[in-house]
């Protein structure tokens, strides 16, 4: 709570606090102060605390690194402020390159283009990648077209039907095909009794 001191004989006179809602009520109550109302919960926020809306200095530090895994170079972009955003760029270079953004996610209000230094740098080093990495080579092959066939529906198996075994109905159990212990012989060709 705010409040102004309205005392003139108290050391604190036309001084405006910040104070605990429970002291700020009690010096109000015996004519020690009065409440100070603010325009809008934005200035209560930054009477309260000013840093909160300060504005976020924050830069990017760019560079063109090469893979541990897969030896390609890549273009990184990493925010100096904690668990911003990062950036990793690795396809071939095209004209439009400098128009990659680092879009920031901590609340800098400016975003960053690819400085022309590190994208220079990024063209000379790019080498199309002739060999696959174990999970390049993994993803390509889950990738690739795959061979469609129509679904026979003869082919289905469905379940047999039958009259229902003694015991079943106690238990709610709907259970038409015959029990393995019935003596009848499994087909292995279906993986079904006859």
């Amino acid at each position: 709570m705010k409040i102004r001191f309205t005392n003139p004989h108290s050391t604190k006179y036309g001084r405006e606090e910040h104070v605990e809602n429970t002291i700020g009520k009690t010096l109000i109550a015996l004519g020690e102060a009065e409440v100070v109302p603010y325009k809008d919960f934005r200035e209560r926020l930054r009477s309260e605390n000013p840093t909160a809306f300060a504005p976020v200095a924050a830069t990017v530090q760019w560079s063109v690194s090469q893979g541990m895994i897969n030896s390609r170079y890549y273009i990184s972009a990493k925010c100096s402020q904690p668990q911003c955003t990062t950036l990793a760029y690795d396809a071939p270079p095209s004209a439009a390159l400098e128009s990659i953004t680092f879009l920031h996610s901590c609340g800098c209000a400016h975003a960053e283009k690819v400085p022309a230094q590190i994208a220079e740098q990024y063209r000379k080093q790019f080498k199309p990648a002739t060999t696959l990495g174990k999970d390049e080579a993994r993803y390509y092959h889950d990738a690739r077209p795959q061979v469609s066939k129509p679904v026979d529906p003869s082919t289905w198996q469905y379940p047999l039907t039958g009259p229902l075994r003694e015991g079943n109905e106690k238990e709610g159990l709907l259970n038409y095909a015959p029990n393995p212990g019935d003596g009848q012989p499994l087909d292995p060709a279906f993986h079904k009794y006859k």
